[in-house]
């Protein structure tokens, strides 16, 4: 009788799911009012930062160094990506030795892991740890820069 677009479908699904949730989180509202124990603010402020801190969903939330990693290989792979299709794009990263930043052709990069990529210059291959890498550049353009 009716034909429901599959599009339909998914805005229903997450509407009632939206629902159910929202409903949820008012009873658990509702009956933490009525309960005597958790009337007390200091009580609870303690309890919940006792579950974030054991299921380390706090240090995994606000950890900055992990957004910045995060960041820093996403763009890294765009970078690569592009260059791949064509685009000049120059990756620079901070050697601590030299005291100077390095330009690398994003071209040149074999490949990104989760904490270091690998460029071939020379024949050779070089291996950089991603949080060494400053900017990343499109002609004068910046993409990135830390």
């Amino acid at each position: 009788m009716f034909n429901i677009r599959e599009e339909d479908k998914l805005y229903l699904h997450s509407l009632f799911y939206g629902i159910g949730v929202i409903l949820f989180w008012r009873a658990i509202w509702e009956v933490s009012s009525v309960m005597p124990l958790l009337k007390n603010s200091f009580f609870t402020l303690f309890v919940g930062l006792a579950v974030l801190t054991l299921t380390g969903y706090i240090f995994h939330e606000f950890d900055p160094l992990s957004r910045k990693m995060h960041s820093i290989g996403k763009n890294l792979n765009y970078a690569v990506n592009r260059a791949e299709h064509g685009e000049k794009i120059v990756v620079y990263y901070h050697d601590k030795t030299a005291r100077r930043e390095y330009p690398v052709d994003a071209a040149s990069i074999k490949r990104v892991e989760h904490d270091i990529f690998v460029y071939v210059h020379g024949g050779r291959e070089f291996f950089v740890p991603t949080n060494r890498v400053m900017s990343i550049r499109k002609g004068k353009q910046v993409i990135w820069k830390l």
